[in-house]
């Protein structure tokens, strides 16, 4: 466990909240008492905690199609799996990968916005999630056998990346 500082002294309160800590750190406590008179009593045991990882940074886009992508994100110190979620059109979110990795192929056979988000887990527990990145499939109407398409990817303020495909006869 190494040396101990000390990090606070409170009155009449049985838990303290330990903020500021690096993610994916063991931390070890230990705790004493003072009696009326100010003389302190012996040390408790050790106890370890493990703090959660860091969030990732939000999903990116590669190998778009017509009927797919890839939704990939940076790899986080500690982190032992990760949830990718999505939403459709603004709906409810729903768990796409729950699972090592730091990428999902993702399959979009219809319009609209879809948004996704990731969170990095580890035995300590998961970070918050990610900022969104969202997506947006839009087919133009079909004209004489043609098959358009085109496919904006925003992947934060200000950012913002535009693929299609010219028509085909």
């Amino acid at each position: 466990a190494g040396t101990f500082a000390r990090i606070a002294t409170v009155s009449g309160a049985t838990s303290y909240g330990d903020t500021g800590l690096a993610a994916s750190t063991v931390y070890w406590y230990r705790v004493r008492g003072l009696n009326a008179a100010g003389a302190p009593g012996a040390y408790s045991a050790t106890k370890s905690q493990l703090t959660v990882p860091d969030a990732p940074g939000a999903p990116q886009y590669a190998d778009i199609t017509t009927t797919s992508l890839v939704a990939g994100w940076t790899p986080v110190t500690g982190a032992t799996s990760y949830t990718l979620q999505e939403r459709l059109s603004g709906g409810n979110w729903s768990t796409i990968h729950d699972a090592g990795g730091t990428s999902k192929n993702v399959t979009a056979t219809s319009e609209g916005s879809r948004d996704y988000q990731v969170r990095a887990c580890s035995g300590a527990g998961c970070s918050s999630y990610s900022a969104i990145a969202t997506v947006s499939v839009v087919l133009p109407p079909s004209t004489t056998g043609a098959t358009p398409w085109a496919t904006s990817v925003t992947t934060g303020p200000g950012a913002l990346f535009t693929k299609w495909m010219p028509c085909s006869s």
